[in-house]
């Protein structure tokens, strides 16, 4: 400075303007001090300077450090930039005390440069405010406290620290008020994360300062707005890392430092033995258990602040319990320090409570600092946040690691879960100081679809299952759910394959049978099998539900019934074995039943494990025979010892021996004893006996009990008993000795005793009799010759009956003559060989033989040539050349009774007459047997004398034959003249055929023949065939030749007829009655009928008429005429068309206007009814009432007018391509303009004005290429116009910006909704979207002053701009300009525009405004700083003054005011001018600087001017007394010291009420 300014004249000056800088001075340490008290009791001890320590679980930081290694220089980029601004107090003054004998690392406050970083030392702590580095060194920062350079580390004392002292500047002496602050206070350290904002805490209202070239941020978000990164991290974690003096954003390992995490539990869990919901209200609500466990196991000490949030969409944390880790017992419930006393101490297991007002933004912000704003997911976590839990500890504390569970019911699952865990750590630990946030902004973790209902099928519940429950014995699981859901199945965490079940549309689902079978989970104690999680899921377009628990119980124990019982719904009294299904997790299983003494049993069956066997507990009772392991089910089956009585058995079955039982309970199954039944064993109930023979009582009944007869049962098996003989109950016996009838009762008893109803059997006793022969009956055709006939090519049969007086007798047989044996048939048993093909059967045992049941031999079989008979004798004797037969000799039956008594036989031909079993086999033909039947329905024939083959297979179908009525067979004497059955018939007849006599010739199957004459069965045919039916459709058959089918009596010859009776053609029907008659002539459209006449020349009726039709329309006809110039004419019209067909012709609305017909060369000539009008002309043929297509229109015209000229495109549609701006086109007045693109389409069009101007509006966005116009009028259209090329529009190049060093984004405007891409410097790309109006900013770092990038804008159609480049100047501009200097005297120019000269930094824009704060002008200042601003109104009168604002954006204090005056002379106060002084105006310099009047009337104007030079301001700008610089500063010190005491006392008052 100049040494005029410490003259005697102004060292009053001085002394005042001294006063004024202290009091400065002194207001702001007042305000620092207090605002770090206030912060520091505010954060219970945390401060924002030290932000977030990740929970990376220490990697990259040493396990320890030794107290004399000073930390990594603060001088790093990531912790203290080299322009900082000063965000809060709280950032530069930590709390204070530190023992002398431990190294403090301390860095850099925020507010100083970051260059000077302090060494550790061992000297004891600064006694000073102030820094102990020399002046030189010291930053320009107004903070109290600096660090020492580096050159003083040998000498210069510990860092200097700020106690929470009210008044003293002397820090290192105060002692913290209480223990607890003790224990909270830390070194200083430096906040990395101030650089990303100038705003100071919401709650400390600190005035920022700022040093020089520091971006500034001038708004924040607020609380809870989310963010759109927020969004984009839902579902991922939230991390921060504060760790070895580096922060990490969204990095480290949220597993140890601070982790919260949750899982939500089933709807049931067993409580005390019991199952209950963990809803508490009941509601099914989800309920999440959350774990949150901090872990500070690798520091020696425990220190500051742990929380944790609870989202807005879950109820109020309950079922609190904190795990100290051994440290200290177990906490309960969670006391809120705020509210309720014993809520911890802080040096032990800490203070609990709940953040007033949720204060999570500023817990956040003290741990994470200004790097809150870039952690993802914060915004989003804050904003669905409702309540903040902290836990507050001291450095002192025991505790290393403590985990905090508790439970939350979630009150609505549509919204998110969000939460995070923080801690505040600052207190007294040996390492670099260290924070960490971890947690999550998900919005799917809870799922939206609720999840499916269960159907219980064990309804009962009991005191140790208090819920209805799901048997462990089923098979299946039903319930309901969303329609079209899909379940799953899950059994302890594993999904089941139940394959695709699915919720119908009634909401009901059931699955097949599962996969596994379900263990009980309910009640406490033992189980044989381990207890499972069961749970059911719902997925739902492609979202599955939370899982719902299935409440498992021990299944149903049954008692299977007998398959005996009436019903198969009961046991059988006394049963041998009971079978009981037990629940395959059932470890107990117990029998109930009454006994044969009425009392109650249980049999006890017991596994001990799943691997050990069922055992009987009461093996005396019942013992176990098998058991069946099934998957649902075990079956076992006992072995009793004891009889089941009484009406009822029960089972249970309990899960171990002393467990619950389930809660079925017992289930019963009725006891069944059915009667026994019993039945007389003779017939009629009646037995007659001879006196003497032996009587076994019994044997004249049957008994049967089912279940005895089944070995079912216990006891003596079911029997019969005597009740009375003659009604006298003690005679059991009847004496067989004493002839007479004896009325005998019975009984049947059971095994159990049951009876049964009574029945009475006759017995006669018959005196002794005398012994008589056997009788035999022969079934002889001829009884007086003792003949049976037998008839050659069939099968014979006839039986031979035995009768006894004894009603039984023991052997039977035929003999040859001799009385001589039979041979046996081999393979045969009891039956012989009775020669020529038959046999018979033999009895060789005793057989009842009574006249209603006689014993039976039956003499059966085919006359054959065997045993000595020729063939030519056999067939001699079948074809009937021998009338009496063939005789096949005698044969002799006889039988032998149970006395011995037989048949005696002399079986010689003497004795034939006479012996009572003699018969002789006799061989007759079938001619004999049977003969023609006289036919009851004559088949029609052509020639009766000539019966064709065809004929004859229609008799065969209706021959019968009879049995003969001369056959003297007395076996056949009831079917004689009686017709053999068809199916019988056609096994006796060989052949049928004619002979040359006419005779019908029948050979039976053994050769023998019957005749009868053909004209018995034959008439003369006079019947017409059936009416033909015609089965071809007819449909477009017209004018073709097509085939005809027709169905008609065979061999009838078929003619088809059109609809005028005209034969089209003939055909003969085939053996399946069909005809297919080719016409001889096209079918005419109309009726096709046809006849069929038969062989004899019967005719049908005429057959169902058939339409044929002709439904192919003719050809579409062809207008040959010109008509141009025949419009209004009646000029001949000449028309091609199908020979034949209508022609007519039709104007342009449809009306016809003439016709004619097509002749054989297919040409109509057509002459119009009337004028032809103007328009399209068309015709079209008409025949068979089909009508072709309209023929292509030819257009009528008058004469034809000029062709309008070619018109001209004149719209430039450079960039039109895909828009629909206006063309404009020259064309001929009143022609019709159309326009066409390059492909031809139209695209618009408009009629030309009477300038010959048309203005069209295109219909569709115009396609790239050339654009043509056509213009048409009278019809006449004129050649295209020279193409006008159509271009896409390319975006303007993108307006950007000054971009400055450190910039983090590069802004301007561009196309609205384009996108913006920034190429930097190394060539990597970076984009975003520009808004609505046009405005971009797209993120970048790391650029350099000299960089360049290119930015480009690229429309959705991708059209991309010309690039704009931009050299990146020096970094960010965040200093106002100062305040510019209004240079023109104003005296007079009120009420003028007068030019008004404005000195300011060069390049900014200076606006000029009057007395009341309205613009009247701009300009901008050019590179030497003047700016000439032409007013935009007449100068008002009054004070005028200036801004200027830079190119940053910075805005400058106003100007000392100008006033302009109507009238007057120059004044001091306006730069002197117009006084009588000739003044010095001031001008710009080439350096930029403001030159200086030399009058001392000038001062007054001077002092406001911008940038003076040193030599200016000693000769002009120090204000002679200083009072104003004094007065200001008094003033600003005393408003700066009344801040900070405000600031203290509200956040003592905020942490009382906390």
């Amino acid at each position: 400075m100049g040494k005029d300014i410490f003259s005697k004249k102004s060292r009053f000056s001085i002394r005042k303007l001294n006063i004024g800088v202290c009091s400065v001075l002194l207001g702001t340490l007042i305000m620092i001090g207090h605002t770090a008290q206030a912060d520091e009791m505010t954060s219970d001890g945390a401060t924002v300077a030290a932000t977030a320590l990740s929970a990376s679980q220490g990697e990259g930081v040493p396990t320890a450090t030794s107290p004399g290694t000073a930390p990594e220089s603060a001088a790093t980029a990531t912790v203290a930039p080299a322009a900082t601004e000063t965000v809060t107090a709280t950032s530069v003054a930590p709390t204070s005390s530190v023992a002398s004998s431990v190294a403090v690392s301390s860095e850099a406050p925020a507010s100083t440069s970051a260059t000077s970083s302090a060494p550790a030392s061992t000297a004891p702590a600064s006694t000073s405010a102030t820094s102990s580095a020399p002046a030189s060194t010291a930053p320009a920062s107004t903070s109290a406290t600096s660090s020492a350079p580096a050159s003083s580390a040998s000498t210069s004392t510990s860092p200097v620290v700020a106690s929470e002292v009210t008044s003293s500047t002397n820090v290192s002496t105060a002692k913290p008020a209480t223990d607890s602050e003790a224990s909270r206070s830390v070194t200083a350290s430096t906040a990395s994360s101030t650089t990303a904002s100038s705003v100071s805490a919401s709650a400390n209202n600190v005035t920022v300062s700022e040093t020089a070239n520091v971006p500034r941020v001038r708004s924040r978000r607020a609380v809870g707005q989310e963010r759109a990164q927020d969004r984009s991290m839902e579902g991922k974690d939230i991390r921060y890392v504060y760790q070895n003096r580096r922060a990490t954003v969204n990095g480290g390992e949220p597993t140890q430092r601070a982790k919260i995490e949750y899982r939500q539990l089933d709807d049931y869990e067993v409580v005390n033995g019991k199952t209950v919901a963990t809803d508490p209200s009941g509601q099914g609500r989800p309920v999440l258990e959350w774990t949150v466990t901090f872990n500070e196991a690798k520091y020696d000490r425990m220190g500051g602040y742990y929380y944790f949030t609870i989202p807005n969409n879950v109820s109020d944390p309950y079922d609190f319990v904190t795990d100290y880790d051994g440290a200290y017992v177990d906490r309960y419930g969670w006391k809120d320090a705020n509210k309720e006393s014993g809520a911890g101490t802080a040096n032990a297991e800490g203070v609990q409570y709940v953040d007033a007002g949720n204060r999570l933004e500023w817990r956040v912000k003290n741990t994470v600092g200004n790097d809150y704003n870039n952690v993802d997911g914060l915004s989003g976590v804050m904003g669905d946040t409702k309540k903040v839990y902290v836990l507050q500890l001291s450095n002192s504390s025991s505790a290393r690691k403590f985990t905090i569970k508790y439970r939350t019911v979630v009150e609505n699952s549509s919204q998110a879960i969000s939460y995070i865990a923080g801690v505040e750590s600052k207190t007294g630990l040996p390492r670099n100081n260290w924070y960490a946030i971890s947690g999550k902004y998900d919005k799917n973790l809870v799922s939206q679809v609720d999840a499916p209902r269960v159907t219980p099928n064990l309804t009962n519940t009991s005191i140790n299952v208090p819920v209805q429950t799901v048997a462990s014995t089923s098979s299946t699981l039903s319930g309901t759910g969303v329609p079209g859901a899909t379940i799953k199945l899950y059994i302890d965490g594993q999904e089941q394959n139940i394959g695709n079940v699915t919720v119908d549309s009634s909401g009901n689902w059931t699955t097949g049978e599962l996969p596994t079978a379900l263990n009980n989970n309910q009640g406490t104690g033992e189980t044989i099998k381990p207890r499972q999680t069961v749970q059911v899921s719902q997925t739902v377009n492609g979202e599955e539900s939370s899982r719902r628990t299935v409440p498992v119980s021990v299944g149903v124990t049954t008692v299977e019934p007998s398959s005996l019982t009436t019903n198969q719904d009961a046991v059988v009294a006394g049963q041998k074995e009971v079978t009981l299904k037990v629940p395959h997790d059932a470890g107990i299983a117990y029998l109930r039943y009454t006994n044969t003494a009425g009392e109650t049993a249980e049999i006890p069956v017991k596994r001990d494990n799943v691997s050990s066997a069922w055992t009987s507990q009461k093996p005396e009772a019942a013992t176990v025979k098998s058991v069946e392991n099934g998957k649902f089910q075990d079956t076992i089956v006992l072995t009793m010892a004891d009889k089941i009585a009484g009406t009822e058995v029960a089972a249970i079955s309990n899960v171990v021996e002393g467990g619950f039982s389930s809660v079925a309970g017992w289930q019963p199954r009725s006891v069944e004893n059915q009667a026994p039944t019993i039945a007389s064993a003779v017939e009629g109930n009646r037995k007659t006996v001879q006196q003497g023979a032996q009587l076994d009582l019994a044997s004249l009944v049957t008994v049967a009990d089912k279940e005895d007869d089944a070995q079912a049962t216990l006891g003596d098996k079911v029997h019969a008993e005597v009740v009375s003989v003659n009604g006298n109950a003690a005679t059991k016996t009847v004496d067989t000795n004493t002839p007479g009838t004896y009325t005998v009762k019975y009984k049947a008893v059971d095994s159990q005793g049951k009876e049964s109803n009574e029945i009475e059997v006759t017995v006669v006793v018959n005196p002794a009799r005398e012994n008589v022969a056997p009788t035999v009956e022969i079934p002889y055709s001829n009884k007086d010759t003792k003949e049976v006939y037998v008839y050659g090519g069939e099968a014979n049969s006839f039986d031979i009956k035995f009768k006894d007086d004894s009603g039984k007798i023991a052997s039977a047989t035929v003999k040859q003559g001799g009385n001589r044996a039979f041979d046996p048939v081999t393979g045969e048993a009891d039956t012989i060989n009775t020669q020529f093909g038959f046999k018979a059967n033999v009895i060789n045992a005793e057989t009842p033989a009574t006249a209603d049941a006689p014993a039976v031999i039956t003499y059966s079989g085919t006359p054959a040539a065997t045993d000595g008979l020729s063939k030519e004798r056999l067939d001699a004797a079948t074809k009937g050349e021998n009338p009496e037969g063939l005789a096949l000799g005698w044969r002799y039956a006889t039988a032998t009774d149970t006395d011995g008594a037989f048949i005696e036989n002399r079986a010689v031909g003497s004795s034939n007459a006479t012996d009572p079993g003699s018969f002789r086999v006799v061989l007759k033909g079938q001619t004999q047997k049977y003969d023609i039947a006289t036919p009851t329905e004559k088949v029609e024939v052509t020639n009766p004398a000539n019966v064709t083959n065809a004929e004859l297979d229609k008799i065969k179908e209706k021959l019968q034959i009879e049995y003969a009525q001369t056959n003297d067979d007395a076996n056949l004497a009831d079917k004689k003249g009686k017709t053999v059955d068809a199916e019988d018939a056609k096994t006796k007849i060989k052949s049928v055929e004619k002979d040359n006599a006419g005779n019908l010739v029948v050979t039976y199957t053994d050769g023998s023949q019957d005749k009868k004459p053909l004209s018995e069965f034959v008439t003369k045919d006079t019947t017409a065939p059936a009416k033909p039916v015609i089965n071809t459709p007819l449909v477009d058959k017209a004018g073709t030749k097509t085939p005809v089918e027709v169905s008609a009596e065979p061999g009838s010859t078929v003619e088809l007829f059109d609809k005028d009776g005209n034969s089209l053609g003939t055909g003969v029907a085939n053996d399946q009655g069909v005809a297919t008659i080719t016409p001889t002539k096209d079918i005419p459209v109309g009726n096709v009928t046809a006849t069929a006449t038969d062989p004899s020349g019967n005719t049908s009726d005429v057959s169902e008429p058939k339409v044929a039709t002709d439904t192919t329309a003719p050809a579409k006809p062809e207008v040959k005429t010109d008509l141009t110039g025949k419009a209004g004419t009646k000029d001949p019209v000449e028309v091609t068309a199908a020979p034949g067909t209508k022609v007519e012709l039709f104007d342009k609305d449809g009306n016809k206007i003439g016709e004619a017909t097509a002749d054989e060369n297919g040409k109509a000539t057509i002459t119009p009814t009337v004028d032809i009008p103007a328009g399209n002309v068309t015709a079209k043929a008409t025949k068979d009432g089909q009508t072709s297509d309209a023929s292509a229109p030819k257009e009528a015209t008058a004469a034809t007018p000029a062709k309008p000229s070619q018109p001209v495109v004149d719209t430039d549609l450079t960039g039109k391509a895909g828009t629909k701006d206006p063309v404009e086109v020259t064309a001929a007045p009143g022609t019709k303009v159309e326009l066409f693109d390059k492909d031809g389409n139209k695209i618009g069009e408009a009629t030309a004005d009477e300038n010959g101007k048309a203005t069209i509006t295109p219909t569709v966005d115009i396609p790239a290429g050339n654009v043509t116009a056509k213009a048409t009028k009278d019809g006449q259209t004129s050649d295209a116009s020279a193409p006008k090329e159509a271009t896409a529009a390319t975006p303007a190049k993108p307006v950007v910006n000054p971009v400055k060093a450190g910039g983090t984004a590069i802004t301007g405007t561009a196309e609205a909704g384009s996108t913006v891409e920034v190429t930097l410097p190394d060539g990597s790309k970076v984009s975003a979207k520009a808004d609505q109006d046009g405005n971009f900013s797209v993120p970048v770092s790391g650029l350099k002053e000299g960089d360049t990038v290119s930015v480009t804008a690229t429309d959705d159609a991708g059209n991309t701009s010309s690039p704009t480049s931009v050299t990146v100047g020096k970094g960010i501009d965040t200093k106002a300009p100062d305040a510019p200097v209004v240079n023109t005297d104003l005296t007079g120019k009120a009420g003028t525009r007068t030019p008004i000269d404005v000195i300011a930094e060069p390049g900014s824009k200076v606006e000029l405004f009057d007395k009341d704060g309205n613009k009247i002008g701009e300009a901008t200042a050019d590179e030497k700083g003047l700016a000439v601003v032409v007013p935009t109104v007449n100068i008002p009168e009054g004070s005028v003054t200036a801004r200027a604002t830079d190119l940053a954006g910075n805005v400058s204090e106003a100007s000392a005011p100008m006033f302009a005056t109507t009238s007057g002379t120059v004044d001091s106060f306006n730069n002197g001018k117009g006084s009588e002084n000739t003044p010095t105006v001031v001008k710009p310099s080439l350096s930029g600087k403001v030159e200086s009047s030399t009058t001392l009337a000038n001062h007054m104007n001077l002092k406001a001017r911008a940038n003076i030079s040193s030599t200016e301001k000693d000769a002009s700008t120090l204000p002679e007394t200083g009072d104003e610089v004094s007065i200001g500063g008094v003033v600003l010190g005393g408003i700066l010291a009344a801040a900070g005491l405000a600031i203290a006392g509200k956040r003592r008052k905020e942490d009382k009420n906390s």
